[in-house]
């Protein structure tokens, strides 16, 4: 069901983003979408939906809050989409 409605991101807490390859371009990564998710305070981060920008704010959020590297690890099978993932990562 959310494949066919083009809801290709589901999380498990914080630390875990799943992803599904839509086959297409999504209109899911502009400057507007960006900024649904840059800068929230936690009360409004909370109930954003998961994507690659919400993981990209809980990992810069937290390398400036502790002062320390962080480390993403994107996993999947050839052509899953793991190259576009972290560049729209990076970009955020």
């Amino acid at each position: 069901m959310r494949y066919e409605n083009d809801e290709i991101y589901t999380s498990i807490g914080q630390a875990i983003l799943i992803a599904i390859n839509p086959y297409k371009r999504l209109p899911i990564y502009t400057e507007a979408y960006r900024d649904v998710y840059l800068n929230k305070s936690i009360e409004k981060f909370e109930k954003t939906e998961p994507h690659l920008y919400k993981m990209g704010e809980i990992s810069f959020s937290s390398m400036i809050a502790t002062k320390s590297n962080q480390s993403m690890i994107i996993s999947g099978e050839s052509g899953a989409g793991k190259t576009e993932s972290m560049k729209y990562v990076l970009t955020y």
